[in-house]
């Protein structure tokens, strides 16, 4: 588990070479990263770029994770019930650090991604476990599921970004 304040967090996938990936104009740039045997090497691109969202945000630097998301890009967050748009995105993000900071510690992992890369279209799915600490503690394990494009310009951008509560299972029918 890694120890953080914010949901949204994650370290970058290293590589041993140290080389450097750059994704368009004012992307930071990110090392770069071996692809698991048999795959695309723009898998691990993606993967890359989808815990460098979550790092930004760790990091308390919404300008740097917004970088990372397409301006027209969609959000269902496990914690807000409507859809964020463009027109609310700015809001969004910053009641959700604010929510965040508030709660209390938080640990967290990102488990099980599995990507896969069509041209330039991805999609990143994975767990996440959560555990905020009090002063207003939660805890969760969210199935979460990033959406991205490769653009000319911008390189990989996420477009889409869909979070949801792992259900315990079934529920119980009365009789």
């Amino acid at each position: 588990m890694i120890d953080r304040r914010h949901l949204l967090t994650a370290s970058l996938v290293t590589a041993a070479s140290g080389a450097l990936v750059r994704s368009g104009a004012g992307a930071a740039a990110l090392p770069a990263v071996a692809a698991r045997s048999g795959e695309s090497p723009e898998v691990a691109v993606v993967e890359a770029r989808v815990r460098r969202i979550w790092e930004r945000f760790a990091a308390q630097d919404p300008q740097g994770m917004l970088a990372l998301i397409h301006p027209d890009a969609t959000i269902w967050d496990v914690f807000q019930p409507d859809l964020v748009t463009r027109h609310d995105m700015e809001g969004y993000v910053q009641r959700d650090y604010a929510q965040s900071a508030a709660r209390g510690k938080l640990t967290y992992s990102m488990e099980n991604m599995v990507t896969s890369v069509w041209g330039d279209a991805a999609i990143c799915r994975f767990y996440l476990q959560f555990d905020y600490e009090p002063p207003n503690p939660t805890a969760g394990r969210s199935r979460n599921t990033c959406v991205l494009r490769r653009f000319p310009r911008d390189g990989w951008l996420v477009v889409h970004v869909h979070e949801g509560q792992v259900p315990a299972g079934i529920p119980p029918i009365g009789r």
